[in-house]
Formats: C-alpha cells, sequence, structure tokens
C-alpha cells in the first residue's frame, strides 16, 4: 500500500478549547489534582517532537511512504510549536496536515483569541501553503475560502466522520467553486466503520446536493476525483491516481456482476454506476507499483485471519493499573466536560449550509 504519515503532536489545551488551568480551576480539588497528574505524566518538549518527526521522516520516508509533519490543530498548537513545524515541513519538503475548524466550537476559539479564524491565523503566521492539506473544514467563512485559494492550500473533506461527531457538513461546492483542491477521506476507521471509501464517495456525491433543481452539486465524476487525483495531490504521491503512460501502476479492479444487477443499462455512465452501487466487497484486486497485493478479493501478502486472530488477542488482554485509572478519570471528568461545553454560546456566525444552522 502506499501512506501518507504523521505523528500528530499538541502542546496545549488538553482538556477542552481553553487553557487547561483554567479548566482545572473549575473542577472539585481532588479530581482537579488527578488530571493535573494525569497530564504531567508524559510531558514532551517542541524540540523532542521535531526531531522524533524528522527521525522518522529520515528513515521511514521512501517509494511507498510520505513522512508528514503535523501540527494536530490549530487551539492545539502554540504559535510556537506551529511555526515551528511549518518551517521543518519545508526543510523536509514534506507535506504538512492539520485539522481545521471542524466545530463551531474551534471556529469560535478563533474568534475569542485573535478576533479571527484559525485559517487566518495560520495565513498571519505563514504556515499556509501548497504542501499544507486541512482535515475537515467544516465552518470555513467566506473569507476563509479565499485564503485557501490564494495559498494553495488543501481540504481534505470527511462527511461520514463530521455527521457522525455533529460537526455539520462542509462546504464542498464552494471549495470546488474558489478552485481549493479538495480530497475525500473517511478521517479513520472508527469513525466510518466499515471502512469503505466507496461508501465515503456516495455520501459525499449525496450530502453536497443542494435543494434546488439548478442548485450547484458535484457530479459523481468530481467526487470520483476527490478520492483518486486530488488525494494524490494532497498525500505527495504525484506519479499515482490517473491510468496514463509513465505513472506507477497503481490499481484497483473491480467485480462488476453485484453493481450491474439486477440490470444496468449500457448507456449507465460507469463512474454513476461505481458512486451509486459500488462497495468495498466489490474490489476484486489491488495493484500497487505493479504488484499484485488482492486478488479474487484474496490477500497475497499477508495471513488476514492470523493477524485478526493476534489483534483480537492482544486487545482482549487485561487493562494495566495505569489504563484502569485513566479511564476511571476519562468518566469522572466527562460531566464536566460537558458542562463546559454547555454554558460554551455558540456563536450565529455565517454558515454555507443551512444544516449547520439547526
Amino acid at each position: 500500500m502506499r501512506v501518507a504519515f504523521s505523528m500528530s503532536d499538541r502542546d496545549q489545551n488538553q482538556l477542552v478549547y481553553e487553557d487547561d488551568e483554567k479548566f482545572l480551576a473549575t473542577l472539585p480539588p481532588e479530581l482537579a489534582r488527578r488530571t493535573r497528574q494525569r497530564l504531567d505524566s508524559r510531558p514532551i518538549t517542541l524540540e523532542e517532537c521535531l526531531s522524533s518527526t524528522a527521525e522518522l521522516h529520515a528513515h521511514r520516508s521512501g517509494q511507498r511512504t510520505n513522512i508528514f509533519v503535523s501540527p494536530h490543530n490549530v487551539h492545539w498548537c502554540s504559535d510556537e510549536m506551529l511555526t515551528a513545524m511549518s518551517d521543518l515541513a519545508r526543510r523536509l519538503s514534506t507535506g504538512l496536515h492539520i485539522h481545521l475548524q471542524e466545530t463551531i466550537y474551534q471556529r469560535m476559539y478563533g474568534s475569542r483569541h485573535w478576533n479571527r479564524t484559525p485559517l487566518a491565523h495560520l495565513a498571519e503566521l505563514g504556515v499556509l501553503g501548497p504542501e499544507v492539506s486541512c482535515a475537515h473544514g467544516v465552518w470555513l467563512s467566506e473569507s476563509d475560502l479565499g485564503i485557501l485559494a490564494e495559498t494553495g492550500t488543501a481540504i481534505c473533506t470527511n462527511p461520514s466522520s463530521n455527521l457522525r461527531l455533529k460537526s455539520g457538513v462542509a462546504p464542498v461546492n464552494r471549495l470546488l467553486e474558489h478552485g481549493v483542491n479538495v480530497a475525500l477521506g473517511i478521517d479513520e476507521a472508527g469513525l466510518n466503520d466499515d471502512n469503505d471509501i466507496l461508501q465515503e464517495m456516495r455520501v459525499a456525491q449525496k450530502i453536497h446536493r443542494e435543494p434546488g433543481i439548478t442548485s450547484p452539486h458535484p457530479t459523481s465524476h468530481d467526487i470520483f476525483r476527490l478520492a483518486t487525483t486530488n488525494a494524490a495531490k494532497v498525500t505527495f504521491f504525484d506519479d499515482v491516481g490517473t491510468i496514463e503512460p509513465g505513472k506507477r501502476a497503481d490499481l484497483v479492479l473491480i467485480d462488476m456482476e453485484r453493481i450491474e444487477e439486477p440490470y444496468l443499462h449500457p448507456d449507465t455512465d460507469i463512474i454513476d454506476a461505481l458512486i451509486y452501487r459500488g462497495k468495498g466487497l466489490d474490489v476484486d484486486t489491488v495493484i500497487v507499483d505493479g504488484e499484485v497485493l488482492l486478488h479474487d478479493k484474496k490477500f497475497l501478502k499477508m495471513d488476514k485471519a492470523d493477524i485478526t486472530a493476534r489483534l483480537k488477542e492482544s486487545l482482549a488482554r487485561e487493562l494495566t493499573e495505569r489504563e484502569i485509572n485513566a479511564a476511571r478519570l476519562s468518566q469522572d471528568i466527562l460531566p464536566y466536560i460537558n458542562r463546559w461545553f454547555s454554558e460554551s454560546k455558540l456563536e450565529s456566525g455565517e454558515s454555507h449550509y443551512s444544516y449547520n444552522l439547526l
């Protein structure tokens, strides 16, 4: 397989969208002590974050693997961390991936702390550029769209995750109108339990069909590009994503039998059929760089049953005392986190979808 991999780093606001000490002051003393002890138990310096990423890049970047730099999110990283990690990405000539304005709370953080959106803050710091991809971008302002287009910064949209976590709907139609490179992802397997990119393509195609006969909407071909050529740009694999001379032989063969049942008219656009009916279970063969990894829906380079069994055994082990204490702390602190969010007055700012304002 090919992968653009990064270790996500953060150095502030570990608990809510606010300074940790301010939030700890709202907790009962004993709970605050336990929480502070947990926060202080695994300190890591900015220098360690940078050196770990640089070392990983030096030893693991290759033909099938790109190592990115990844400050987790604007509100979770100090300005010092954001600029240092941006400098590192440019020095290594690699990508920088960051979460951005996934929720209304994240956009509100920007209003409170900088009187501008988090994206505008990144622009002010000089962090944005063609090497940067931002996950989500649900709560973008109109001016944010212009900043993305002007700087060449990409957006990775994750519709299933955004729906599951009640984040909202990203303005994909407006992003495409502005010429922003938009790629499609699933966020991670835990937020799309089927781990099915064809399903995600179908969700993306349907959720952005705004009401009205002539309203803007992405075609199946638009969505297909989000998952292929656009995604190749975001992951820094410029020699994949299309089938043409000079590109690497990364191919996925689809078994169309189920898709064509009970009938598919010969004039039906093949991409339409794939987006509307395709599922991961229809993938028959996967070829990466000319090497067949999956054929007849069976893995050729690994024993799936053995790997699954070993994963089950590992995850079924008894929890350590540290893990048990961490789980208890999470349960004990959750009501106070919920209270903090319930007391946060939501902004009534602009949104590109009425769904986000419900």
